[in-house]
């Protein structure tokens, strides 16, 4: 299955990207729904870097969109969220500041 086309709540397809050892990869069997695949590298971009408090990045993809609108670029494939910071909770509490970037492939205007 491919990226959602459309907002819900419930039954969300969520992909998670990390680095996976070769070997591992070669070895790994994962009964479904969970598989291991690897994310092909994109030519063009646009992106934006955001470092703050979660709760003060709720409007970065509206953002990168309203930008990428204003200069003319086409989205051509689902937003890439990217946690620079790395694990949001440690210890059952909220690590901040966070350091986000979000990537949506584009075509060039």
């Amino acid at each position: 299955m491919d990226h959602l086309e459309e907002d819900q709540e419930i039954d969300l397809d969520v992909k998670v990207g990390g680095p996976v050892e070769a070997a591992l990869r070669q070895s790994y069997f994962s009964p479904e729904p969970i598989s291991i695949r690897q994310i092909a590298a994109e030519d063009t971009v646009a992106a934006l870097t955001y470092e703050g408090t979660y709760r003060g990045g709720a409007g970065t993809a509206q953002a990168l969109l309203t930008w990428l609108g204003y200069n003319g670029g086409l989205v051509n494939g689902p937003l890439r969220e990217l946690h620079l910071s790395g694990p949001a909770h440690q210890d059952g509490r909220l690590v901040e500041p966070t350091i986000l970037e979000l990537q949506v492939l584009i075509i060039k205007p």
